[in-house]
């Protein structure tokens, strides 16, 4: 997700936030997030590292995951660019997504944005 997410050249401070928090709350050990920082994502190469993904649930669709994973932490400082959607692209080809899923899961991401913003104003949290 970090070649993904860097794909416009850097990984913002609230990509990163996204990510660690994300990794954390499924269980990743402490020494593998503290490598995050320091993973050369911009000499990263998804044709090398995506074939490499291995899980252990039958029912988990790895792909489609990944996929949207990356869509929600490349867009996690507010910015989905266009050098991003390009690696989410990139990295979806590689892993077999069709594109129209992957434009479902782009949906889907900014959808649930709008969601919690409409939730936050009904509730006050934010105004105008």
């Amino acid at each position: 997700m970090l070649a993904i997410a860097g794909g416009d050249g850097q990984v913002s401070d609230a990509e990163m936030e996204w990510l660690i928090n994300h990794q954390k709350q499924f269980g990743a050990p402490e020494e593998v997030v503290g490598l995050y920082k320091s993973f050369d994502y911009k000499n990263a190469n998804l044709q090398e590292l995506l074939p490499d993904i291995k899980v252990d649930v039958e029912t988990w669709s790895v792909a489609n995951e990944l996929v949207y994973h990356a869509i929600k932490m490349s867009s996690a400082d507010g910015v989905y660019a266009d050098a991003e959607r390009a690696k989410v692209k990139e990295a979806a080809k590689i892993l077999g997504v069709a594109d129209d899923i992957v434009l479902t899961l782009e949906s889907l991401v900014e959808m649930e944005r709008t969601v919690v913003k409409m939730r936050k104003a009904l509730i006050h949290v934010n105004t105008l």
